[in-house]
């Protein structure tokens, strides 16, 4: 039942924010499922693997989507993916909790500061961004749709609601070749917990426009630096 809920609330932040539902998996895992980080990393990648498709599904019938804008950023985050994931397969809980709770207090601290008009200027930027998100998801199990998103906009000059839906397409394809560069395939559970995330996507699809993108940006924010100090005091104590 645990399982269940959590996967359902990780499946509504796919699909409110376009990110955070890797992020905020692993804490959770480690918290509420009782895994280790290490396990919960993989937990994370089953989620955005499977959220991230079924919302894919979602805005390709709204029109929210660019796969062609995706292809080029996935040419940087796939091999990043599975280069970091293969090195980091085996690393010890302490440090995969010490370089998320990092992410984690980064990723607020950028998203307070970024403005819902900001023009994309710097294309380099994205492609660094690309190579991040990747190797985000090959160490940490995360997603980094914060990452994402920015650096679409960045490389391919889409307009914010369609970044936001391609990334799921890029989270997706980015958590599917960490887990091959992990060596590793999902326990049953985490599967059902990326199953119960794909359902908290198609619930709460139908209210992700009603809300307004700044109002979600700055949520998330405060949401992934909560976690992050959660992490972090794991790290301490």
């Amino acid at each position: 039942m645990e399982i269940l809920l959590v996967g359902v609330v990780l499946g509504c932040f796919m699909a409110f924010f376009g990110a955070g539902a890797g992020s905020l998996t692993v804490p959770l895992a480690v918290h509420l499922l009782n895994m280790t980080y290490s396990e919960a990393s993989i937990a994370g990648l089953s989620v955005v693997l499977i959220s991230g498709a079924v919302n894919t599904m979602v805005v390709t019938r709204r029109g929210e989507i660019d796969f062609r804008a995706a292809l080029p950023f996935l040419v940087l985050s796939i091999p990043a993916a599975i280069i970091v994931g293969y090195l980091m397969r085996n690393a010890s809980n302490t440090l995969t909790a010490i370089l998320l709770s990092i992410l984690l207090f980064t990723s607020s601290a950028s998203l307070f500061r970024r403005s819902k008009s900001e023009v994309p200027s710097a294309s380099w930027k994205g492609w660094i961004g690309a190579a991040l998100a990747g190797s985000a998801a090959g160490a940490l199990g995360v997603g980094a749709g914060f990452v994402v998103i920015p650096a679409l906009r960045l490389i391919s000059k889409l307009k914010m609601s369609v970044a936001v839906g391609t990334s799921s397409f890029v989270l997706a394809i980015n958590a599917l070749s960490a887990l091959a560069g992990k060596r590793v395939m999902p326990p049953t559970h985490t599967l059902f917990l990326g199953l119960a995330a794909g359902l908290g996507v198609l619930l709460a699809a139908r209210f992700t426009q009603r809300i307004n993108p700044l109002l979600r940006q700055r949520a998330l924010a405060t949401f992934l630096f909560i976690f992050a100090a959660v992490t972090l005091s794991d790290v301490l104590n």
